[in-house]
């Protein structure tokens, strides 16, 4: 398996990782911007919005007739953390073009309608379709207010925020609702352009593909050949830039539900520049939690009956 680093233009990347061991391709944009109160629920209500149309399919219909046209190609997207900074990804998944029927560049047409779909959006007046603002926030509404409904990862994303306050890594992914009432559709779609010119932008590509060709694709795709370079804002991770917080003495926090089954959870900021501290802090979190076979595990629940699951994770 091979990973080759390409610069298209400053502060955009392709990653192109050859390997021949799966039948299908996947492709993904990730646009990374720093982690910030004030923009983490429009980030998490942009992927929404472009999944309704492109300029070349302006309808979610049409790019649905277009994933099947394309041997039913996959396209999900999303948002997430990595560290300090918030992720919004675009992933499609086709088959290989080893497998298709007439000898199709369906590699091609991926990349094509993946960059439609991440920086070509259909806009009416040069603002997102007022008739899907509605729709789409009431869509991310949802998912903020289901958060409650995972105890486990409610608990989880509470200590968190805990923590933090709301600074960086503590900022739930998807938003908050105080902010998402407030969103217009002239502030999102001016935000989305603001975005697409400063935020990372990486392109990944895996599968067994010819480099050359792909390459060749995403030189000449007229839509990236537009993107302006930038100096991208995000956030490296490294011992000088990792937040730290001192604390005199730990916080504990209650929130009583009426739920037959409570949950605990505690965490552990750990600044540590010892050489290699990371590959320690996996193994260790392996022995401490991690698996069945893990001392939280065995004792907690196997021995003592105190839980009905006991684990730990890793950031």
């Amino acid at each position: 398996m091979a990973d080759r680093k390409i610069d298209l233009k400053e502060g955009i990347k392709a990653h192109l990782i050859k390997t021949d061991i799966f039948k299908t391709n996947l492709v993904s944009i990730i646009l990374t911007t720093p982690l910030r109160k004030k923009n983490i629920t429009k980030n998490a209500l942009i992927p929404f919005l472009l999944k309704m149309g492109s300029k070349n399919f302006n309808t979610q219909e049409k790019i649905s007739l277009r994933l099947e046209e394309l041997y039913g190609t996959s396209l999900n997207c999303g948002v997430d953390k990595v560290g300090d900074n918030q992720i919004i990804k675009f992933v499609a998944e086709s088959i290989d073009n080893h497998y298709t029927l007439n000898g199709e560049d369906l590699i091609k047409d991926v990349i094509d309608l993946l960059v439609d779909v991440t920086f070509n959006p259909y806009l009416e007046n040069g603002k997102f379709k007022e008739s899907a603002i509605g729709t789409e926030k009431e869509h991310l509404k949802d998912i903020i207010e289901g958060r409650i409904n995972n105890k486990d990862e409610y608990a989880y994303t509470r200590c968190l925020e805990n923590m933090y306050e709301f600074d960086g890594y503590g900022l739930y992914r998807f938003g908050y609702l105080e902010d998402l009432e407030k969103i217009t559709l002239e502030e999102i779609s001016s935000y989305y352009f603001e975005l697409i010119k400063n935020a990372k932008i990486d392109i990944y590509l895996s599968g067994n593909f010819e480099e050359g060709h792909v390459e060749k694709i995403l030189r000449e795709n007229p839509i990236l050949q537009g993107l302006t370079e930038r100096e991208p804002e995000y956030i490296v991770t490294n011992p000088s830039t990792d937040y730290v917080k001192k604390v005199d003495n730990p916080k504990e926090i209650q929130e009583k539900m009426e739920i037959k089954q409570g949950k605990l959870v505690i965490g552990y900021n750990i600044f540590d520049k010892q050489q290699n501290s990371r590959n320690i802090g996996i193994v260790f979190n392996s022995i401490l939690g991690d698996s069945a076979t893990s001392m939280l595990f065995q004792n907690v629940r196997e021995k003592a009956g105190l839980a009905y699951t006991a684990r730990s994770r890793i950031y």
